[in-house]
């Protein structure tokens, strides 16, 4: 095999020929007659020594871009084996990794959804339970799981109180109230919490089911374990450590990504922050050959991202004109590097305005699409559509919903709205106007019918997926879609707000009115006009 020459990942790294494993071996070639003819021979001899012979029926080739048709034909035919265009995967990983990274290793989040399929929820047997542990907790290091995950409480009957993490965002140090058919008795909670934690137990959301109590991870906002959330966990826990700091380097990361200026803008900055730009300093820290460490821009100093970005001469003469991107000095020099293309300040700040206003105007147009057409539609013919919405105050942690039911050809047939107490978020009342516009159906024994909602998340929530939604709201979630299965044809869909103003309005005045209503056929005399407007029905 020394006489094939194999692949190497950057110029100074040795070749490889071969990666070979049981029963599923690689071979690496140049893609020529006389490296098939060697690698002809080599099997021949190692079947000749043990006695086995390789199934080239089984076999595949790939071959890289530039490799004509006609001598993959022929490579081929000469090996006797299938031409694929890339061996998708090998020992259980991707064999080729491009840009689109997410897609690649889908795969493995979803095998791993269809293995929790069906497991969690479950009452499982000790066996059952320590494979779990082994597949999935073990890979996980100890002190991260405690401090990212937390209890979702349901029945409360196997809470330690003292020891279990399940306060929503802080740790437990003081007793637990009864819990009790999905009710707290509050005036316990008053005794035993401190003033900030009264309000955290106010605002669990509890499932209207006899459920048992489960760990999620809660720093994700669907309640499951990602890289992201905890790398931003282990960023955090280190900046603890080292005296704080978090929430002002949090602070200036969400300035950066949250700007309105163009992607590559915003990597580039990422890029300064983080100082991995490819500057000639950086570059002669990688051992890279550089003939000349003076910037291109000024020629005066050496080229580093401080000086491109701050102390460049040509820098700050755009810096002075007018405060603008830093990722404009780094364009310019890579123009003068590798196309000998030179403009001068003037010119690069004009071209550089010119392109941001664009990108601006193009966001704010973007941002500003008219949805007058959205118009509350009918059902189809037999069916009934009923519409919900929430209304929530921050400064009273109170709020209000609205459900109307209406029928093909646009009457109002029925509807109610309720004031709510102790809620912490639009997305919470938004998931409980959800569950009472599924009880409300279901108690009057209606079918098919189509919800309607203007949230987007309450929308995708209620879609069984393979893993399981385990949010802080998981629990009403999982309260709609088991009300769903007892309402047959029944479908939840996303609406604009202009298609849903009647709910919009009824949840408006349950919530500053602080009072609830209940009707059938004869709606309240406050919508009509908005019932009107909606679908010409007075």
């Amino acid at each position: 095999m020394e006489t094939l020459s194999g692949i190497a990942i950057c110029p100074e790294a040795p070749q490889i020929n071969h990666l070979l494993f049981a029963d599923d071996s690689m071979l690496y070639a140049q893609a020529s007659v006389e490296a098939c003819n060697q690698i002809k021979d080599v099997l021949r001899i190692y079947e000749m020594a043990c006695g086995q012979k390789v199934n080239f029926s089984k076999s595949i080739v790939t071959f890289s871009k530039n490799v004509t048709e006609a001598l993959q034909g022929e490579i081929a035919e000469l090996l006797n084996v299938v031409v694929v265009e890339s061996h998708e995967i090998f020992l259980g990983l991707p064999t080729y990794v491009g840009r689109a990274k997410t897609a690649t290793f889908q795969y493995i989040k979803e095998r791993l959804g269809k293995k929790l399929e069906g497991w969690q929820g479950k009452c499982l047997t000790g066996a059952g339970k320590d494979i779990l542990i082994r597949v999935v907790a073990q890979s996980l290091p100890t002190d991260l799981l405690k401090h990212g995950m937390r209890w979702q409480i349901s029945n409360g009957a196997g809470l330690r109180v003292w020891m279990d993490l399940w306060l929503p965002n802080a740790y437990p140090f003081v007793s637990v109230p009864q819990l009790q058919g999905g009710g707290i008795y509050m005036n316990k909670v008053q005794q035993l919490f401190v003033p900030q934690d009264v309000a955290l137990v106010k605002s669990l959301v509890l499932s209207e089911r006899n459920l048992n109590d489960r760990r999620v991870w809660h720093l994700d906002s669907k309640g499951q374990f990602t890289v992201k959330s905890a790398c931003k966990l282990c960023l955090g826990l280190q900046h603890a450590a080292n005296g704080g700091g978090a929430a002002v380097i949090s602070k200036v990361w969400k300035g950066v990504w949250q700007a309105c200026i163009p992607g590559t803008a915003r990597i580039c900055i990422w890029k300064v922050l983080q100082n991995i730009l490819p500057t000639v300093d950086r570059l002669v820290s990688k051992g890279v050959q550089i003939e000349s460490y003076l910037c291109v821009l000024c020629g005066m100093g050496n080229e580093s991202s401080d000086h491109l970005c701050r102390l460049c001469p040509f820098t700050k003469t755009l810096l002075e004109s007018e405060e603008e991107l830093k990722r404009v000095c780094y364009e310019e020099r890579n123009h003068r590097v590798w196309e000998q293309v030179e403009a001068r300040e003037g010119d690069v700040l004009f071209s550089l305005n010119a392109r941001l206003t664009d990108f601006q105007f193009y966001r704010r147009s973007l941002s500003r699409i008219e949805r007058g057409s959205c118009r509350w539609k009918p059902p189809a013919q037999g069916w009934l559509k009923v519409n919900m919405d929430g209304a929530f105050s921050s400064s009273s942690s109170s709020g209000g919903i609205g459900i109307v039911v209406r029928d093909a050809v646009g009457t109002c047939v029925g509807g109610f709205c309720q004031a709510l107490e102790d809620v912490y978020s639009a997305k919470h009342v938004e998931a409980l106007a959800g569950r009472a516009a599924v009880k409300f159906v279901r108690d009057k024994g209606s079918s098919p019918v189509v919800f309607e909602t203007n949230s987007l998340t309450l929308a995708n929530a209620t879609k069984q997926a393979v893993i399981p939604h385990t949010s802080q709201l998981s629990r009403v979630y999982d309260d709609i879609i088991e009300g769903l299965n007892f309402i047959p044809g029944s479908m939840f869909k996303h609406a604009y707000r202009q298609a849903n103003c009647v709910a919009h309005c009824l949840a408006s005045f349950a919530s500053l009115s602080r009072s609830s209503l209940v009707w059938e056929n004869i709606p309240p005399n406050f919508i009509l006009n908005v019932l009107s407007s909606d679908c010409n029905f007075v």
